[in-house]
């Protein structure tokens, strides 16, 4: 409503993810973390593919692709007020483990209803190929079981899982509450990438 802008990036060499806000005639909000720019976190290898998810009121959440065991790429959010301070009853401590299995999850997109529920699609590997998954969350981070619909699984829901894999997914939902997710899938030859869509 009051028109800022938040801007997330990762620093080039220790890969670290800080946010800054500015008002809308592009201003550095100074009280906005330290000295107007927020560190959302330092952990040790690296964190990648940031995207903010800013609600009506001003408070926002970060969501990236993280490797701090050093072995693979898992999706982790932090979830703060207008002002950069941190809610830490959003899952543990203030961050929540949005997806951790076996093999990397990466290129994650994100939208939020009108609700507040956060909705999330992205590349996982964990059979091998490169698949679709989505889960959505509730606006305090509590995953629902129970979407989308026929796919649902206790865990996550596959979005596709053909063979040869797929990539890029991108999540959109209209004002009705239908849900359109698209991604390249290579499953034709294991080299064309075709665009695919699925409606829920």
């Amino acid at each position: 409503g009051s028109g800022n802008i938040y801007v997330t990036w990762l620093h080039e060499n220790t890969f670290a993810l800080a946010v800054k806000k500015y008002t809308n005639q592009g201003l550095s909000i100074v009280s906005f973390g330290s000295n107007g720019m927020l560190s959302v976190t330092t952990a040790t290898d690296s964190q990648e593919q940031p995207q903010l998810l800013v609600t009506n009121t001003g408070s926002f959440s970060v969501i990236w692709s993280d490797m701090r065991n050093g072995i693979d790429f898992s999706i982790s959010a932090r979830n703060y007020s207008s002002q950069g301070v941190l809610n830490a009853s959003f899952g543990s401590q203030g961050e929540l483990s949005l997806v951790a299995n076996e093999g990397n999850q990466r290129r994650a997109i994100a939208l939020l209803d009108s609700a507040g529920d956060m909705y999330l699609v992205w590349d996982d590997t964990r059979s091998g190929v490169n698949n679709i998954y989505a889960r959505k969350f509730s606006a305090s981070g509590v995953q629902y079981t129970t979407y989308p619909g026929a796919l649902t699984t206790t865990d996550a829901s596959y979005v596709t899982s053909a063979s040869y894999g797929q990539t890029m997914s991108r999540i959109v939902r209209s004002s009705n509450g239908t849900t359109y997710v698209t991604w390249v899938d290579r499953r034709v030859d294991g080299s064309t990438g075709d665009i695919y869509l699925k409606k829920y």
